[in-house]
């Protein structure tokens, strides 16, 4: 099965897009800053564009 891997710089950050990733089937790992879907880049494309557009806010 095909995953997508994200790293984050802090967790506030990573916390930050679990909350906007809602139902996204993902699993966590805190200590390496790390979050990994088990979704389709088409699920998580949209996400990604709303995490990006509020952190250049």
């Amino acid at each position: 099965m095909k995953s997508i891997s994200l790293h984050f710089a802090t967790k506030s950050q990573l916390l930050e897009f679990l909350v906007m990733a809602g139902d996204i089937r993902c699993t966590v790992d805190l200590q390496n800053l790390m979050l990994t879907s088990f979704d389709s880049e088409l699920d998580l494309l949209p996400v990604m564009d709303q995490y990006l557009s509020a952190v250049a806010g």
